[in-house]
């Protein structure tokens, strides 16, 4: 049996498995012969064979029920320290062999986004020392330590480029398992009505993955639907996941290794994966995650400008106006849209919350015609960053004209596919709903600068709160995983999911200052890197490489501010997986890069 056929058998015996235990025809403790049945074949298997099995699995992964009141037990978490085990073990003539100079080098092996992770654990296990609850705080760090050993395996075994090939592979084919449990829950829905879904999936298949207790919060509450003033409800795609959200995520995380297959791919393959590429970004449209939509539009225009700007069949001062106009266009634009909702309120509001702020300079300022300020920024704006552009692109060369193009045209796709998403939505209100309208992706789009939506109200206001609480404790913050005090919640509220809806924000008010910042400085450092292969690899798949995984970290990155989702269990085994690809490569080429 190829290593092909193998894997697809025995994810295929693990889906079924899954599938019996969810229909009743194996009893619910069947789980526990799941995971010996998985150690075992991960035993036989070889361990880059264990470790692609694993990642293939991780949208599969049950709950343990240990007890009635704790049947939540992730079984993940068993199988990848019995790996790292199996790994140190084998790995202990080398440890035994250890010399100082060998210690040295492995010491420099050791990326600087790895020290910011490693600082950011430090932080973390200091920020307990003011926390409330330090069994939150303990779980929460535990959790999280969790993830390294599969970090550590993936970028062990990914220092060749055999097997990262592989492990790359292995995630985008389990974004696609992920998929396929959305496509299942949009035929569903053709056959019975949303409320059915509601309360049967919250019933039965969440407890399968996540245990009752989850199940039964989400029976009263979840994002599993949009709403609309003048349209009845839609499903929004989550598949085995909690929440739509960590879905859209997920699939985002997957096209970045599908992409870059498909890039260095040829023939059939290369066929294959583009079809896997739009399965996987359309399932980030049907998630109905706005974020992700929202996140990837200053990429695109960044991109764009780039690519105008390193367009050398135009001369340069026609570069230049194109970019200056589109510029011009897209900052009105945003003016228009955004500071009539936001900024003008607080300018005119700031009289009667900050007195101090009236002065007769400002108010005279405010007298000028509003169209007339739209302008003025929009030209002040388009200017700063044509100029901007031009010093990136010209005198700092960051991106050819090549490479512009080669990323350019998946984020042009990427949107172009949000019409084809809208087709689909309108199928998405359940059996005995009909309704031709096929624009109702583009309200749900539109409501993204809608402050006075419910959810961008409520996000807003946690923000300052969080705000307010990260002024109040800049050292230490109120100790990981105790969010829930920053909102005068019970402890209780973190486990159903309070958060700070920032990721960002969420560590700084748990761990302080200097715990938001190193997160920030993580993201800022794998975009570098990410930079540097771009720049400096002398193979143009390289490039490519970089060049993807530039983008995609940033756009990740600036999804980041609208969500803390990237902690949920999945998706941040599948994060850690392709951090782990990535950061073989520059153990493999470090004396080229």
């Amino acid at each position: 049996m190829t290593a092909v056929k193998k894997m697809v058998f025995l994810t295929t015996a693990e889906a079924i498995c899954v599938f019996a235990i969810y229909a009743g025809v194996l009893p619910s403790k069947t789980v526990f012969v799941l995971l010996g049945g998985l150690i075992l074949v991960m035993a036989i298997l070889s361990l880059d064979e264990a470790v692609i099995f694993f990642v293939l699995s991780i949208p599969l992964f049950t709950a343990l029920p240990l007890s009635i009141d704790f049947d939540n037990f992730a079984a993940w978490r068993i199988i990848v320290l019995w790996l790292f085990s199996v790994w140190i073990f084998r790995q202990r003539k080398t440890v035994s062999a250890l010399n100082l100079s060998r210690i040295k080098s492995l010491l420099l092996q050791i990326n600087v986004f790895e020290w910011c992770i490693m600082s950011l654990f430090s932080v973390s296990s200091f920020s307990l020392l003011v926390a409330e609850d330090i069994g939150f705080g303990l779980r929460k760090l535990i959790f999280l330590a969790n993830f390294i050993p599969l970090y550590i395996l993936v970028r062990w075994l990914s220092a060749q480029s055999g097997p990262r090939n592989k492990i790359l592979l292995s995630i985008s084919l389990a974004g696609c398992i992920a998929v396929f449990g959305g496509i299942l829950q949009f035929i569903v829905i053709q056959f019975i009505s949303l409320h059915t879904f509601w309360k049967h999936w919250a019933q039965w298949v969440i407890p399968v993955f996540y245990g009752s207790g989850l199940g039964g919060v989400l029976s009263a509450s979840n994002t599993w639907f949009s709403y609309y003033s003048n349209a009845p409800p839609t499903l929004r795609l989550f598949s085995f996941f909690p929440d739509s959200h960590s879905f859209g995520l997920f699939s985002l995380i997957a096209t970045l290794p599908t992409l870059i297959i498909f890039k260095i791919s040829a023939g059939l393959a290369r066929k294959i994966m583009l079809t896997l590429w739009i399965i996987l970004s359309l399932s980030i449209y049907l998630s109905g995650t706005r974020g992700l939509w929202l996140a990837a539009l200053p990429i695109f225009f960044g991109v764009l400008l780039i690519y105008l700007l390193t367009n050398h069949f135009l001369n340069i001062k026609r570069r230049l106006a194109v970019t200056f106009l589109i510029s011009f266009v897209v900052t009105v634009s945003l003016e228009a849209l955004v500071l009539n909702n936001i900024a003008m309120i607080v300018a005119f509001g700031a009289c009667t919350k900050m007195p101090l702020l009236c002065s007769n300079l400002l108010n005279s300022a405010f007298e000028l015609p509003y169209n007339l300020w739209v302008i003025v920024l929009g030209l002040t704006s388009a200017l700063l960053i044509t100029l901007i552009t031009y010093w990136l692109t010209i005198k700092k060369h960051v991106m050819e004209y090549s490479l512009a193009r080669i990323i350019l045209l998946p984020l042009l796709a990427f949107l172009l596919l949000l019409p084809v998403s809208s087709i689909l939505l309108s199928r998405a209100h359940g059996a005995g709903v009909v309704t031709k309208d096929e624009t109702l992706i583009f309200n749900r789009a539109k409501s993204i600068l809608d402050i006075n939506e419910t959810s961008n109200k409520a996000r807003l206001d946690i923000w300052q709160i969080t705000a307010k609480s990260v002024l109040a404790h800049p050292i230490f913050g109120v100790g990981l995983g105790n969010y829930a005090k920053v909102l005068g919640e019970k402890f209780e509220a973190s486990r159903r999911g309070a958060s700070a809806h920032n990721l960002y924000l969420d560590f700084a008010a748990e761990t302080g200052l200097v715990g938001g910042g190193l997160l920030i400085a993580f993201f800022c450092t794998i975009i570098f890197y990410s930079y540097r292969l771009l720049r400096y690899a002398k193979e143009e798949r390289l490039k490519i490489t970089g060049a993807i995984f530039g983008i995609y970290f940033l756009w990740i990155m600036f999804y980041n501010f609208f969500d803390v989702v990237l902690i949920n269990d999945k998706v941040l085994l599948l994060f850690s997986s392709l951090l782990g690809a990535f950061s073989g490569i520059f153990i493999e080429k470090r004396s080229r890069i």
